[in-house]
């Protein structure tokens, strides 16, 4: 007897001797797993989707990030400045490009009310999306890990994260999935739209000129082309309509409250500079601030150049490894950029995708391996302070003393040291595994 899989158009010669109802559950099962092939989209569906409920009916559903676009939007395209004015909160001052508000005009045509809806359900899109871009690259490199099941443990150690990114409505999920297409494009040889989407990103925050000086060192001279060109159209725009004293205006009043807020970054908790600051002064070294920061630029900078050049090394006896390191280094560039910049915590989302990476490092390595633990350790400095599970006051000792950045920080680290130290030259760990 012969069956015949309507999903697929596959006949099966195999002999059908299980009983029906059993049958019935294997081809139900088999055609879900083609529609949903990843079940964690449908929980991560869910789950928003109950957190948005959640928020209505708390009356909490505030996304007051989004409001300083909306309003900031309303008053660009109204014809008056668009800075130096808290929206919303007293901290809710609009710090981006004025072609940052673009895509925000739709929306700011609409009451608030309507549009905090339509913007959380982008984000929501944006969500799933971003989960389905990684779900898809990790499993098509390394399909011998369920990685359905460790997206799971994922969002897991990003939960606060995500949390705070769809309670507040801000923009950072969606910065990443950006620059994550970017990536695939570059990686597919369309190096124009990857450029573009890159600039895109800058002009929204200039944390992302991060990448400029990596790409220029891997000679990805089409990208640096189409990113320049792209940064110039899109910072020339508002010049059309507002006239050479009207747009220079515009600029000086962006700078200005970009230098207000990068203010004093060795004492913001999260960042390098202040855990470096807190050895000198434990070990009573006076260092005045500008040394220090350019002392952790030169020394990350550096750091990440001995890596390139190692990569580079092993990329000529074999060039297979050039996509992995190149992939590896957007991942550590994108986690350092909440490391290196004066920005709110939910910006430490741009770690995701190294944490993917981590999940497969702490799979591969054995099981008395130090290295396993202390990526335990930064999943939970970087992901486990819940202000609602540890309490206000306990959560705020937590967070004044830098557990996020030292454990974004950290998993930086341990992943480049087990990369170099504990991979031969095919790319594979020493002792088990291969990437």
């Amino acid at each position: 007897m012969q069956s015949y899989h309507f999903l697929s158009g596959k006949i099966d010669l195999k002999p059908l001797y299980l009983p029906h109802s059993i049958k019935m559950k294997m081809d139900f099962k088999q055609r879900y797993k083609q529609i949903f092939p990843y079940s964690f989209l449908i929980f991560g569906l869910l789950f928003f989707l109950l957190f948005f409920a959640a928020q209505l009916n708390n009356h909490r559903f505030w996304l007051n990030d989004f409001r300083v676009y909306y309003e900031a939007a309303c008053e660009f395209f109204a014809g008056n400045s668009c800075y130096g004015k808290p929206f919303g909160l007293d901290s809710g001052f609009y710090k981006y490009s004025p072609i940052a508000l673009i895509p925000f005009y739709p929306l700011s045509l609409l009451p608030f009310k309507v549009a905090a809806v339509c913007y959380y359900f982008i984000m929501l899109v944006g969500f799933l999306w971003l989960f389905r871009h990684l779900l898809i690259y990790f499993d098509s490199k390394y399909p011998e890990i369920k990685w359905n099941r460790y997206a799971f443990l994922a969002f897991l150690i990003c939960v606060n994260h995500f949390y705070r990114e769809f309670h507040l409505g801000n923009i950072n999920m969606l910065l990443l999935l950006l620059m994550l297409l970017a990536l695939r494009f570059i990686m597919e040889g369309k190096e124009l739209f990857a450029g573009s989407i890159i600039a895109l990103a800058i002009l929204f925050k200039l944390h992302f000129l991060i990448f400029i000086p990596w790409l220029i060192v891997r000679r990805r001279w089409h990208t640096l082309v189409a990113i320049f060109t792209t940064l110039a159209f899109g910072l020339l725009i508002p010049f059309i309509w507002m006239g050479v004293d009207g747009y220079n205006d515009l600029i000086r009043q962006w700078f200005a409250i970009i230098q207000v807020h990068n203010v004093s970054p060795i004492e913001h908790q999260d960042t390098i500079y202040f855990q470096f600051n807190q050895v000198f002064r434990l070990l009573n070294i006076p260092v005045s601030s500008k040394i220090l920061i350019l002392l952790v630029l030169g020394l990350v900078a550096s750091s990440f150049l001995a890596l390139i050049l190692r990569n580079f090394k092993w990329e000529q006896s074999n060039i297979r490894l050039r996509s992995f390191h190149f992939r590896l280094e957007f991942f550590v560039l994108l986690a350092l950029v909440p490391s290196l910049t004066v920005t709110d915590t939910e910006h430490f989302l741009l770690a995701l995708p190294l944490i993917f990476y981590s999940i497969l490092i702490f799979i591969r390595l054995s099981f008395t391996s130090v290295w396993k633990y202390l990526i335990v350790l930064s999943w939970l400095l970087y992901g486990a302070n819940w202000h609602d599970l540890l309490g206000a006051t306990f959560s705020k000792t937590v967070a004044s003393v830098g557990t996020l950045g030292l454990g974004n920080f950290l998993l930086v680290l341990i992943l480049c040291i087990v990369t170099v130290w504990c991979c031969d030259n095919t790319g594979c760990l020493k002792k088990k595994g291969e990437f």
